[in-house]
């Protein structure tokens, strides 16, 4: 488990450095959708070393990452939300479930 949570610095750099140059070449509706791939091969290898909920988890967010990318093509100003409270939802599932493995 140490060895993901060593991986973490240079996938959030490289998540931060995306978002900046896509940002810069005008491509900045895509850095959210690069994100969600980046935190589901983080949690990817999180998961292989916690359960499957996690591991299904950053499945979702690769799957997502490319529909969102896919859906950014239909400039839709409020897609965002839903990601976002797909992101914040996930998240609590799995602090629950990476507690219940603690006890």
């Amino acid at each position: 488990m140490k060895k993901a949570f060593a991986v973490h610095v240079p996938i959030i750099y490289t998540m931060l450095a995306s978002a900046v140059v896509l940002c810069a070449i005008g491509q900045g509706a895509l850095a959210f959708p690069i994100v969600f791939l980046f935190l589901g091969i983080f949690f990817n290898l999180l998961g292989r070393f916690t359960n499957k909920t996690v591991e299904t988890i950053s499945g979702s967010y690769i799957i997502l990452g490319l529909i969102y990318m896919i859906l950014t093509t239909l400039n839709l100003s409020y897609l965002w939300i839903f990601f976002m409270a797909y992101l914040g939802i996930t998240y609590i599932v799995m602090g629950i479930s990476m507690k219940n493995i603690e006890r």
